[in-house]
């Protein structure tokens, strides 16, 4: 009887359990995009020694409710896909400072939060770079380790006395393919894109294709900012429009703005030699068939007869 009551109460257990897996939708689902919106979530700012910048971040609360939020600013650490060798980057945080670093918005408001940005009087040419975070403070939120938390983050770019990238600061390293030779019309590139002036830049690559005997396919890949004394890798699968055309020439053009324009070529060859290969073996076999079709009939009835 006790057994029948237990299975009783574990059936009930997991019935109620499951009711609330289905129905009950827990607030922590809340990512922070859909809690705060912002505007920049990028400043690109020109700077000059001994000048201060005032610069409004607006930040709108998607909620029903107010909503406390913390701001506060941090150094940036930029990917370096190369050598770890680079330049360390400057840091701009310390120059920024907000009237407070907490505050509510109203539910449903966008609210403008002025900065400031304090450049000193002596200072060297360059990139500076860093992070606004801002934390919205949530009831389900509080109690818990500050790095577990939600945050958004906004990316300041400062450069000083330097507008201009010079093309011999922009280099293209390790440009090819994996394969010289391909059987299928799948072929992989990767490159490196090197910064070696003393401010950031975006660069935006596209390959063009040509192959031998026909058109040419053009292949834009993700734009990336490469920040200075640093590297970025790009690397991409492409299926050749073209093929088999076996000699493939692939230019690579690298724009950095201002009509700059970095230009790497290659070589490879994309044909199904082994396929080829086969094919030719098969139309010799017969051909040898063929011509010696009487024989080989005569030998097949002597071996079969005996």
């Amino acid at each position: 009887m006790s057994k029948i009551i237990s299975q009783k109460y574990f059936f009930i257990t997991i019935t109620v359990f499951v009711i609330a897996l289905i129905f009950i939708r827990p607030v922590c689902a809340q990512t922070p995009s859909s809690i705060l919106s912002v505007s920049p979530v990028i400043f690109n700012i020109s700077l000059s020694p001994g000048k201060k910048y005032n610069h409004i971040l607006k930040v709108t609360n998607n909620l029903d409710v107010p909503l406390p939020i913390q701001l506060n600013v941090e150094p940036l650490e930029t990917p370096d896909d190369g050598s770890p060798q680079g330049k360390s980057n400057n840091n701009i945080a310390s120059w920024i400072s907000f009237p407070t670093s907490d505050m509510i918005i109203e539910a449903k408001k966008q609210r403008s939060i002025d900065f400031q940005i304090q450049v000193p009087d002596r200072v060297p040419f360059g990139g500076y770079y860093g992070m606004i975070f801002l934390r919205p403070i949530l009831p389900e939120m509080q109690g818990l380790p500050k790095e577990v938390s939600a945050k958004i983050g906004i990316l300041l770019m400062g450069s000083l006395g330097v507008q201009d990238i010079p093309l011999n600061k922009v280099e293209i390293h390790k440009y090819g393919f994996d394969q010289l030779f391909y059987e299928k019309n799948e072929v992989k590139t990767d490159f490196l894109v090197k910064n070696t002036a003393l401010n950031h830049f975006s660069a935006k690559p596209h390959l063009v294709i040509k192959s031998l005997f026909g058109s040419s396919q053009t292949i834009n890949l993700e734009e990336k900012f490469v920040f200075p004394g640093k590297s970025r890798k790009w690397e991409q699968t492409i299926t050749l429009s073209q093929f088999p055309h076996l000699f493939y020439k692939a230019t690579l053009y690298v724009s950095v703005g201002g009509g700059i324009q970095k230009i790497a070529s290659t070589y490879f060859v994309a044909f199904p030699f082994f396929r080829l290969l086969l094919f030719i073996f098969v139309i010799t076999v017969g051909i040898v068939i063929m011509r010696r079709r009487g024989k080989l009939l005569k030998a097949l009835h002597v071996l079969l007869k005996g």
